[in-house]
């Protein structure tokens, strides 16, 4: 079995609205129990416009059942990872609150492996507030008009006992030479046997660094005979970046990501997308899309074009704008970048990141103070995960 080992939980979902709520005329949010949609079986991820119609507002909750998974190692944990909903949410196996999502592009995940009983419950409550919600201030970049639900995919992973979180993967192209930085750490029980992260693209092994668990780590790789983009119109070529954690003699955690150095800012197409931005023309700005979606392929239709985008993708999406050589401006609220920006910035699509003030101030797990005043101050010269941070503008 590799690791991590996935089991998805797509269908079937119970979707059983608890509480609509409306606004009375003197401006008064109105909770309502009774007089609710029937219950419906639904699949996820998917929002409930097609069960509740867009406009519903109110907390809706989702259930599943599913078994515990079978042929087990001693050292295997069994996690549930979910990778958004909006607006907010709370998620319970059987009745044990693991946690809480506070937002579509905001994944969280617990490991559930003490929990587990033959046959489970999941329930994942998810509350769209009619209005905005001041004790928990509600974001919801490009998705204010649509409507709410389980829009984050949801699964099982089965890990070993030590495996890698909060892993991010930039490139720096100051300079001669593009440098791959490559951070994440290593989380799980503590080990005894030797652990060690490798970094393997383009046939050959580009890092091994020892660590321990518990342990964070940065690698700093300069990158001489990287594939290179052969023409400034073409396709970018993306090379496959495969990351292991292992113990010498088996794997017990791997990832690969696909990425490509952004041009050099002297093709002439990186230097067409960078006068856009740097000169302020209008850009059109996208909200939440899909793959079928006429108005995204429109966009993939024109190579070399910048659009703004203010929602958080699925990251099949951000493959395919990488595959287009469509450049991107990403809006990403103040609130989110700390979790969303490293996530993303392996996509050469992205050309710079626009920080909106949304409704929070916090800056808390960047991975440096410099990171942090590139938020805090952006400025044409400050990066963040190998992008310039080009200003805080409010919401378009």
């Amino acid at each position: 079995m590799s690791y991590p080992h996935v089991i998805r939980l797509r269908c079937p979902w119970e979707c059983r609205p608890l509480v609509r709520y409306t606004i009375a005329p003197d401006g008064a949010i109105v909770a309502q129990s009774d007089d609710l949609p029937a219950p419906a079986r639904v699949n996820v991820p998917a929002d409930w416009e097609a069960t509740l119609g867009a406009g519903f507002r109110g907390r809706v909750r989702y259930t599943r059942r599913f078994n515990r998974p079978t042929n087990l190692d001693p050292h295997d944990r069994v996690w549930l990872v979910i990778e958004g909903a909006d607006a907010l949410a709370r998620y319970l196996l059987d009745e044990t609150l693991l946690g809480e999502l506070d937002g579509y592009a905001l994944p969280a995940e617990s490991d559930i492996t003490p929990l587990l009983k033959p046959s489970n419950v999941l329930t994942v409550e998810v509350e769209l507030p009619a209005g905005i919600d001041d004790a928990r201030q509600v974001i919801r970049p490009g998705r204010e008009s649509l409507a709410g639900g389980l829009v984050g995919a949801v699964r099982l992973e089965i890990r070993k006992h030590v495996h890698i979180a909060g892993l991010s993967l930039h490139w720096e192209t100051g300079g001669k030479t593009p440098r791959l930085h490559i951070a994440g750490r290593v989380d799980g029980e503590a080990s005894a046997a030797r652990l060690a992260i490798a970094v393997n693209a383009c046939e050959r092994e580009l890092a091994y660094q020892d660590i321990s668990a518990g342990e964070s780590f940065a690698i700093n790789i300069p990158i001489n005979d990287w594939p290179a983009w052969p023409d400034p119109m073409d396709e970018p070529v993306l090379t496959p970046v495969e990351i292991r954690l292992t113990d010498g003699r088996a794997t017990l955690w791997q990832t690969t990501i696909e990425t490509a150095p952004p041009q050099p800012d002297d093709q002439p197409t990186r230097a067409a997308m960078l006068r856009t931005i740097s000169n302020e023309k209008p850009l059109a700005w996208l909200d939440y899309v899909d793959q079928a979606s006429p108005t995204f392929q429109q966009v993939l239709s024109r190579p070399g074009t910048v659009v703004g985008l203010r929602a958080i993708l699925p990251d099949a999406l951000y493959q395919a704008l990488d595959q287009a050589n469509v450049g991107i401006v990403q809006q990403v609220p103040r609130a989110w970048s700390d979790r969303v920006c490293p996530r993303l910035a392996h996509h050469p699509a992205i050309l710079a990141w626009e920080i909106t003030p949304g409704n929070s101030p916090a800056i808390k797990n960047v991975h440096s103070p410099a990171e942090a005043a590139a938020i805090e101050q952006p400025t044409a010269t400050r990066t963040l995960f190998g992008r310039p941070v080009i200003r805080i503008a409010d919401k378009k």
